[in-house]
């Protein structure tokens, strides 16, 4: 099927005039565009008869989507820019604008771990007062971090230290797992794991992790996906399979498409045949759990909400945070270099767990709502001080921490400005490959 559909995009067109479009012009790449959406994306039946396909390309694939489309990406490499860089991306930082009580700040609220702002010594919760020698306010910060992103450096004046913060953008590698550690309370073994993003580089250090959580006996498990923008769905089902009591038979995916496409169910050991595993060979490195806690927030998508949704079927879930961000869809790329540099993530697949619960566009609600921002200053991840970490623990042993007694901010809390925004869009949705489905 996949070779007929294959053609039928690269290899016809859907008249003669289309052939008569010089190569390398708008019309030739848009034509191509559109027979591609036309073959694959999800609303396929909406796009329209006769677009304008004089127009530049990302003009004309923002004409043609669906107006339920949020995710669909069109990029060119050759074209920086159309790949939208984050903050974090460029400069392993993320900043975050806030109201409180009345009083505007800016904060960090995440350092990519071994990036120039970790060697610099940035911490989760800095306080940032200007950006590139202007004090931040609300009006310009979305300007300062764009400025910021093109130029390629940053000077940071934060509360507290003497000197400024200035480095080089590196676009260092973003690590799966940023952190985790075992917490030991009222005689509980609770492992905390930030995971934050679903890369194949993830597959060694998730068996590290879940085989030292299992040789200490851990019984509760803290998975904080509160910024995880998803990844590969191969990696979202090896996830899934180290800390939930799966059969590789057992159905980890449901993927509904367009006419074309049809509906496709993938079991754990399909999914993981691509990296050249099986859910056989994970049960060595599984601990014993009978529930794990999902922190979540609405950074929270793709790939991060498919492990929250369909691992549910399998082990009693907690979700503990925010609504997530509402990517229930799966994308793949799709690229033709004899045609044009561009490429397409389209949506194509709507996401279905194995008891086909999905459709979660709005996002995923928390079972128990909590707000990262009702303890300030931030702690860092995996501190049982965290507002969603401290409620993980005070649902897991059922009374209130001495330490902090989850305490809460008494002003109201309003964000205003939040550059993880960018990193959201970076991510048309669950990455599969053709070829696992």
């Amino acid at each position: 099927m996949w070779i007929l559909l294959l053609l039928t995009v690269t290899g016809c067109k859907k008249d003669d005039q289309d052939l008569q479009y010089p190569a390398g012009t708008n019309e030739h790449v848009n034509s191509w565009i559109l027979d591609s959406m036309r073959v694959f994306y999800f609303w396929n039946r909406t796009l329209p008869a006769q677009p304008d396909v004089s127009q530049d390309p990302p003009d004309f694939f923002d004409e043609i989507k669906n107006v339920e489309d949020r995710f669909s990406i069109l990029a060119d490499p050759k074209r920086p820019l159309t790949l939208k860089p984050s903050l974090s991306t460029a400069l392993g930082i993320d900043i975050v604008g806030l109201d409180v009580g009345g009083v505007h700040q800016a904060l960090v609220t995440l350092v990519v771990p071994g990036a120039e702002a970790d060697q610099a010594g940035i911490k989760r919760g800095d306080r940032v007062l200007a950006i590139n020698g202007t004090t931040v306010s609300r009006d310009n910060i979305g300007a300062l971090v764009s400025q910021t992103i093109l130029a390629g450096k940053i000077t940071l004046d934060i509360e507290g230290r003497n000197t400024t913060v200035s480095y080089n953008a590196s676009y260092p590698e973003d690590r799966p797992i940023y952190t985790y550690k075992i917490i030991e309370h009222n005689g509980k073994k609770i492992a905390y794991l930030f995971f934050n993003s679903f890369k194949q580089r993830a597959i060694t250090e998730l068996q590290t992790v879940l085989t030292s959580f299992r040789n200490v006996q851990v019984t509760e498990l803290i998975l904080d996906l509160r910024y995880n923008a998803g990844g590969e769905v191969n990696i979202a089902a090896l996830l899934t399979a180290l800390i939930a009591p799966v059969k590789g038979t057992d159905i980890f995916a449901e993927y509904r498409g367009n006419s074309n496409l049809g509906t496709r169910r993938t079991t754990f050991d399909k999914a993981l045949s691509r990296i050249g595993m099986s859910v056989a060979q994970l049960t060595a490195y599984r601990p014993s759990l009978s529930r794990v806690y999902i922190l979540t927030g609405s950074h929270t998508g793709s790939s991060a909400e498919l492990v929250a949704n369909n691992i549910a079927p399998f082990i009693a879930t907690t979700r503990i945070g925010g609504r997530t961000l509402g990517k229930d869809m799966a994308s793949f790329e799709i690229r033709n270099s004899q045609v044009t540099s561009w490429i397409i993530n389209p949506l194509v697949y709507k996401l279905y767990n194995a008891n086909a619960q999905g459709d979660y566009a709005s996002g995923l609600a928390p079972d128990v709502e909590v707000d990262e921002f009702s303890l300030l200053p931030l702690k860092p991840f995996g501190d049982t001080e965290d507002p969603l970490v401290n409620r993980a623990i005070v649902t897991i042993v059922g009374r209130a921490l001495k330490s902090s007694s989850v305490l809460q901010q008494k002003e109201t809390v309003r964000i205003w400005y939040d550059s993880r925004n960018i990193a959201d869009e970076n991510t048309a949705g669950v990455k599969v490959d053709r070829k696992d489905l």
